[in-house]
């Protein structure tokens, strides 16, 4: 009688001890190293299969910038009751302004080679027609050479007698521009273990006792150790070969940008992106930017071009050389657009303009994409 007792005792407390090492979610405990070893070892064998990939995708965003715009009549303001000249000022206040547009982009990688392009092939902006959109933007980077060109349309306060486009040469280095939502998700999917393009470092993740759910998938949640301010933490999706399904930027605890990836089978890739859709929030917690973009061209392990990790130098661009360290300017074609002034006081304002503009849209493209990536 007492053996019996003590039989059941026993499978009482193995019984408890499975339920107790069982998550939130129901699913029993994993030892996290394990796991991160797991799925290193799956992005490993995807990465490696996919020798070249060209892929093409349509886009829309929605861009909300917050502009100064005139009151229709005198009033309450920051402005009103300012004579001038006797009259009375009408008052100036800060709008939103909301710009939708579609784009097509692209994707070329041949093994360690990255070339991102969109351009206005497919460009269709909805609203409002008066605000200009990027009309071309291309960045290439390879073990030897990092390169970004943008057109005039594509650099924000380009002057009037600026160049028709600027092209920047630097240093091999970690490429940001792949982290822009717009390829990032193909990026995560094909070669998320490639430190050039992607930030992602298993090494400093680990693996979260409760699950979420994105759709009807149960992902595990990795979150990053490092503990900085800017956390980008993975949601995987177990039951197909861990691939990333959401990804979530957080600012010392606060979600700022979410990234959702849906995928479909592919023979050789076996998942890749069909649809992806991310949105950043403002300080203030308000929409800032959003996309939502979808696959429509795919072609794997075929021979690329040379001319797809190559960029043109087109007459009338400029071109910053930062490779030597110390900037050198030059003018495609040896001189300065004809409408520029002869002058050399003339040219140093135009170049000075130039440097301005450049680092303006460094910092608005800074502003909205430091909360989505992150240096180690």
């Amino acid at each position: 009688m007492i053996d019996r007792s003590t039989a059941r005792i026993g499978v009482a407390i193995a019984v408890l001890t499975a339920f107790l090492a069982r998550s939130a979610s129901g699913q029993v405990a994993v030892d996290s190293a394990t796991l991160i070893k797991t799925i290193n070892a799956a992005w490993s064998k995807r990465q490696a299969a996919i020798r070249t990939a060209r892929l093409g995708w349509q886009e829309q965003k929605t861009v909300v910038e917050m502009r100064e715009v005139l009151s229709s009549s005198p009033g309450d303001g920051p402005t009103s009751g300012v004579a001038t000249d006797g009259l009375v000022r009408r008052p100036i206040h800060r709008s939103p302004v909301v710009v939708r547009y579609k784009q097509a982009g692209t994707l070329c990688l041949d093994g360690n080679k990255f070339a991102f392009t969109y351009d206005a092939k497919g460009l269709e902006q909805l609203t409002p027609s008066a605000l200009s959109t990027p009309s071309r933007f291309k960045v290439v980077h390879t073990e030897s050479e990092y390169l970004r060109y943008a057109d005039r349309q594509a650099v924000l306060s380009m002057p009037a007698a600026g160049p028709t486009a600027v092209l920047t040469l630097k240093r091999p280095d970690r490429c940001r521009e792949a982290q822009y939502p717009d390829v990032y998700p193909l990026v995560l999917a094909l070669r998320p273990l490639m430190r050039s393009i992607s930030f992602v470092d298993l090494s400093h993740y680990r693996l979260l006792p409760t699950r979420g759910v994105v759709g009807e998938t149960s992902c595990l949640i990795l979150e990053p150790t490092d503990g900085r301010n800017e956390a980008v933490s993975l949601w995987v999706d177990p039951l197909h070969d861990y691939v990333i399904r959401r990804a979530v930027v957080s600012f010392k605890g606060r979600e700022c940008s979410r990234l959702d990836i849906d995928y479909s089978a592919d023979p050789v890739a076996g998942w890749l992106p069909k649809e992806w859709s991310w949105v950043h929030l403002g300080l203030k917690e308000n929409l800032d930017l959003a996309l939502r973009a979808s696959l429509d061209e795919r072609s794997i392990n075929m021979p690329l071009s040379p001319a797809e990790f190559a960029i043109e130098e087109p007459a009338g661009a400029i071109v910053h050389d930062l490779r030597s360290g110390s900037p050198v300017v030059r003018w495609i074609g040896g001189r300065e657009p004809a409408d520029a002034e002869p002058d050399w006081r003339k040219r140093l304002v135009v170049l000075g303009n130039i440097v301005v503009a450049l680092v303006v849209a460094w910092l608005v493209a800074a502003r909205r994409f430091s909360l989505w990536t992150w240096k180690r």
